[in-house]
């Protein structure tokens, strides 16, 4: 059996008390990206400096995958200590298994101190009706919806039909949101088309872009006109960039 393919059990406590775990070669770098590499720290760190005078912070994660973004999110929220804030935190993820794994996961039990509020929604994200045919790979930071994949994607392994999230109705008693994380393989373009409202009290933005399935520089344009402005490049050389924009 390949390195690549094989199961891993892999554990590490956070300093918040939050346990990360690693159960495969996909997640062991979805780990390091964001926890050893820092990917997101400059997004989070910006959310994060406004909780003193707040009542409630809103976080997105659009296409949670393992939850790695999010559960660093937690860890930092919860080291935070904030006295007032509550986080509420949205988890968006088309695989039905990942959303069966992603409480464990995040340990959400653990994470639920009376000021954190974690809902996990099996929904795919882009459109805002309906329904589409969402292609599981062999790893899962690959799985995407659509009818075909692009060429260099990995090989389907099967394909469910998962109803679209509307994130408007979602929102609705949400007069901002503070961060979204879009990680959603090509369907981010979909997103930006369908949710100029819900990116209109959006403050931060962090969005990783698969040029095989659409328009880079014609979406960051969309978001510019917006009122976004690109705050930096997170990860850069690749056909995969992630941009933190925020207003």
């Amino acid at each position: 059996m390949a390195f690549f393919d094989k199961k891993m059990h892999l554990r590490w406590q956070l300093r918040s008390g939050l346990t990360a775990k690693i159960h495969s070669y996909a997640d062991w770098c979805t780990y390091n990206e964001i926890f050893v590499n820092g990917e997101y720290n400059e997004a989070l760190e910006s959310t994060l400096k406004d909780l003193e005078g707040r009542q409630e912070l809103v976080i997105l994660d659009i296409g949670a995958n393992m939850g790695f973004f999010s559960l660093k999110l937690l860890d930092s929220f919860l080291w935070a200590q904030p006295k007032s804030a509550q986080l509420r935190l949205f988890l968006i993820e088309g695989s039905k298994q990942l959303c069966e794994e992603l409480p464990q996961q995040l340990d959400i039990d653990h994470s639920r101190n009376g000021n954190t509020e974690v809902k996990v929604l099996n929904a795919l994200a882009g459109k805002r009706s309906g329904s589409a045919c969402f292609h599981v790979t062999k790893e899962s930071n690959q799985s995407f919806a659509g009818d075909t994949s692009p060429q260099g994607w990995q090989e389907t392994q099967h394909v469910e039909s998962i109803p679209y999230i509307d994130l408007i109705e979602l929102t609705q008693d949400m007069p901002c949101i503070d961060l979204i994380k879009c990680d959603i393989e090509g369907s981010e373009f979909d997103f930006i088309e369908h949710y100029p409202a819900l990116l209109e009290k959006t403050q931060r933005i962090v969005l990783e872009m698969h040029q095989s399935f659409g328009d880079t520089a014609g979406a960051l344009k969309t978001l510019e006109g917006m009122g976004f402005k690109m705050k930096s490049i997170l990860r850069e050389g690749s056909t995969t960039p992630l941009v933190f924009m925020e207003r």
